[in-house]
């Protein structure tokens, strides 16, 4: 089991919270999105369908206290598991009054000032300016992402090795998935395309086409609120050589990014850089 200082880690976040509030003179902060939830707990999860942005509960932060409000069918488990030991007060509502909500946070936030990071109830949205804290990980950040690569490679190699002629592409994304949840990994993008529709499309999500000479599987692994991506592709047989040539252009591009991503750079600079290797190996307009 990987084991990481949780205090430790969201104590500094906090304190890079309220240091942000003062100097934007909020008095009250709303987080609702699963993204920032996450980040300021340290891997908490608010969220119960996997589609949706915003989780089940919005944490308030106001006075020096923080409140977790939500409904009575949500608050015991979040409380329970997701901010377990953070110091966080419930404040609940009956599942079947929703408008309760708001009278509960707006009381939280009485005269002052309010942001959030949807615009709920008429508040101040800053979901950018919170975006910029979340992009300076921490060292706690760092050693998760480097367990949640590794975990999400190790899943990927086993099910692509396993992968044979006449399967279908569904049975790929099954399999990925199974050896996910059996970590904790949650896969919030499954795309894969065999032959004939891989150079089709960008974004090929996953269906019951039968695989007969190759196919590209991609990953998006999550846990902890941060995400791993990645990609690889299975051929059988001799691989032709517009097919490696391309592998070879989308790898030199991709490790472009990776290696052009380092303080100093602008996101626009290096995308820039990466818009420059796609021209040198041929495919200038594909990125």
């Amino acid at each position: 089991m990987f084991k990481f200082n949780r205090e430790r880690e969201v104590e500094a976040k906090e304190k890079k919270l309220y240091k942000f509030m003062k100097k934007n003179k909020i008095d009250t902060l709303l987080i609702s999105n699963l993204n920032n939830f996450a980040w300021l707990t340290g891997g908490g999860d608010s969220q119960v369908r996997l589609t949706q942005m915003s989780g089940v509960c919005t944490a308030v932060f106001t006075g020096g206290k923080k409140y977790i409000v939500t409904s009575n069918i949500e608050g015991v488990r979040i409380v329970d598991e997701e901010v377990k030991g953070l110091g966080y007060t419930l404040e609940a509502h009956n599942w079947w009054e929703a408008p309760k909500k708001e009278d509960i946070i707006k009381a939280l936030i009485g005269t002052g000032s309010a942001a959030s990071d949807d615009g709920i109830y008429n508040t101040r949205k800053i979901d950018g300016d919170l975006m910029q804290l979340r992009m300076v990980l921490s060292n706690e950040e760092v050693r998760k992402y480097k367990w949640l690569g590794k975990k999400a490679g190790k899943a990927m190699s086993r099910v692509c090795k396993k992968i044979k002629k006449g399967s279908k592409e569904d049975d790929v994304s099954a399999a990925l998935a199974k050896e996910l949840f059996k970590e904790g990994i949650q896969p919030s993008v499954l795309l894969m395309a065999q032959e004939d529709r891989v150079m089709k499309y960008r974004h090929p999500v996953s269906t019951q086409t039968t695989i007969n000479k190759y196919i590209m599987v991609v990953l998006c692994a999550k846990k902890w609120g941060l995400v791993v991506s990645l990609t690889r592709i299975v051929h059988f047989g001799a691989v032709p050589a517009e097919l490696a040539k391309k592998h070879a252009a989308v790898i030199k591009v991709d490790a472009t990014l990776n290696l052009c991503t380092k303080a100093g750079l602008t996101i626009g600079e290096v995308f820039r850089r990466a818009q420059a290797v796609y021209k040198e190996t041929g495919f200038e307009k594909e990125w």
